[in-house]
């Protein structure tokens, strides 16, 4: 991804396995991680994601983030 005065934007995550079809993603950017799983293996509890869910969610945010940018610039 470019950014408009051409400086490349690297975003990098850390996957780690912690058994049991789960692992934990992370990312330097941020002190927060996600615990994932793999959907529908495993019961998902409470605070883990599936692939799936990462996907949509990032489909999501892309649909927020563009409507914010529209709204700043029709004021």
């Amino acid at each position: 991804m470019i950014a408009k005065q051409n400086k490349p934007l690297i975003f990098t995550t850390d996957l780690r396995w912690s058994g049991d079809s789960r692992g934990i993603v992370s990312s330097h950017s941020t002190n927060h991680s996600v615990v994932i799983t793999t959907y529908p293996d495993v019961v998902i509890t409470e605070n883990e994601w599936s692939a799936e869910h990462l996907f949509l969610s990032s489909v999501t945010t892309s649909f927020l983030s563009t409507y914010i940018d529209l709204a700043k610039k029709m004021k």
